[in-house]
């Protein structure tokens, strides 16, 4: 498979680095002298030098050849404009869009730019994907990171002492309750590892694990963290993605307390025309007295500005005001070492969640679909059974590698089943397991690849 990315920013780079390090052939195509050859610098890419739109440069990419064009330049225009040529020109496939503003998937805008009129296969908005992810962890008490799917929800959580599981074997907790839970690994002060049936939990360790969403919110509570019916959040910026993260949270659920608040008094007055059931302040999210007021009603707070410094800044004074989590946007990692999980302060990079998200639509259409964890140890695999697939006709057991590859569960007929060690493969069976990243490409072997 050969994929073209237009735009070598840190999106762009980020996607092509990931899809380099899985043997995949990438080309991108940087306008900017200086950003090419930087990438080229640090990196074994190949990049191009010239600009996206033009047909000449495209055909030196070798566009001819590519099975998928990603347009992450900067501006949503030049995106969308450059997947009206390359349908126009040339026979590729697959075109993907990334844009930033919300007015493009609104109503009949959404519809013009796909296939009706700019061809676009698949429409990417980042804020989208950020505020998603931000929803899900706030929607459940005690996440730390939370993948939810259709038919799965992987969650990371911190185990806490006094509860029924705590200092027992895994085999115990698994057969002391009827939930179908399964534990992709373990990090326990700083080492990560995957755990046996015999390895016993302890205090403090982080935990990824995989359930069933119906089963999540019992899960949680047996992990020590119930789920709230009433809910006090704070927002603190009302850019795209913290009007997009309303919007989610008054549909889904409509009895939360909301507080925004907004430093800019225009923005501030569109929020309380648009959300009347929030509460909105105007003020300035690092002034101490405004944070200490707001703090004293908050269970959760979601620091959103477009600074990284700000949300870091903010996110630290509001811990330390006593709000229970804390979740802080950032584009980069520079202040990583600020937001940490021990603090109950953490971080969510918006260009992490933007790659992954890029990442999962190539992966649509696929035997195997791959979503990387955050802890880039584990991934949540979903591989299709067919004809060519050596393990159909085999026990769930023969593709077992312990500790390496685990299967989870199966999905026959629209009917989730939690794997075991006698179940056999049969055509179509969907397959969901956790794996860790250095086996991959067993993965891959065992169930060949379907563009």
């Amino acid at each position: 498979m050969k994929i073209l990315i237009l735009g070598a920013g840190q999106t762009g780079f980020g996607i092509a680095q990931y899809l380099k390090d899985n043997d995949i052939d990438v080309t991108l195509i940087e306008r900017s002298r200086e950003t090419a050859l930087a990438v080229r610098n640090k990196s074994n890419l190949d990049v191009v030098i010239g600009n996206a739109t033009d047909a000449e440069v495209l055909k030196s990419a070798d566009i001819e050849n590519a099975d998928r064009v990603i347009a992450t330049m900067s501006s949503d225009e030049q995106n969308l404009v450059a997947c009206k040529i390359i349908s126009a020109l040339f026979n590729v496939p697959t075109k993907i869009a990334r844009v930033k503003s919300p007015a493009f998937l609104r109503g009949e805008v959404f519809d013009i730019l796909l296939k009706d009129s700019f061809d676009v296969d698949v429409l990417l908005q980042p804020e989208l994907e950020i505020s998603s992810l931000i929803a899900d962890i706030i929607q459940t008490n005690g996440a730390l990171d939370v993948i939810n799917s259709e038919n799965v929800a992987v969650v990371k959580l911190r185990c806490r002492s006094g509860t029924e599981i705590i200092n027992t074997t895994f085999k115990h907790f698994q057969e002391i309750t009827d939930l179908n839970l399964f534990v992709i690994n373990v990090t326990r002060q700083g080492r990560t590892f995957f755990p046996s049936s015999s390895d016993i939990l302890l205090p403090d360790d982080d935990i990824y694990l995989i359930t069933t969403p119906k089963q999540l919110n019992a899960i949680m509570t047996l992990f020590g963290y119930p789920q709230q019916e009433k809910h006090k959040l704070l927002i603190i910026g009302s850019g795209n993605i913290g009007t997009a993260l309303l919007y989610k949270l008054i549909e889904e659920k409509p009895n939360y307390e909301i507080t925004v608040l907004e430093n800019s008094i225009e923005r501030a007055e569109k929020i309380a025309l648009n959300f009347p059931n929030a509460n909105v302040v105007h003020g300035d999210a690092l002034k101490h007295s405004v944070l200490k007021e707001l703090a004293l009603k908050t269970d959760t707070a979601a620091v959103l500005t477009d600074k990284d410094s700000t949300n870091v800044i903010a996110a630290q004074l509001l811990k330390q005001l006593g709000v229970n989590r804390v979740l802080a946007l950032t584009k980069t990692n520079d202040y990583k070492s600020l937001l940490s999980e021990d603090s109950g302060c953490f971080g969510v990079n918006a260009h992490e969640i933007t790659i992954q998200a890029i990442t999962q639509k190539l992966s649509s259409g696929k035997t195997v679909s791959i979503t990387e964890l955050r802890d880039k140890t584990s991934n949540i695999v979903q591989a299709t059974v067919t004809e060519s697939c050596p393990s159909l006709g085999n026990t769930i057991e023969s593709i077992k590698v312990r500790n390496r590859i685990m299967p989870a569960f199966i999905i026959r007929e629209g009917n989730l089943i939690f794997a075991r060690g006698h179940h056999i493969l049969e055509l179509n069976d969907e397959l969901i397991l956790s794996v860790i990243t250095e086996d991959l490409p067993k993965i891959k072997k065992m169930f060949p690849q379907h563009v």
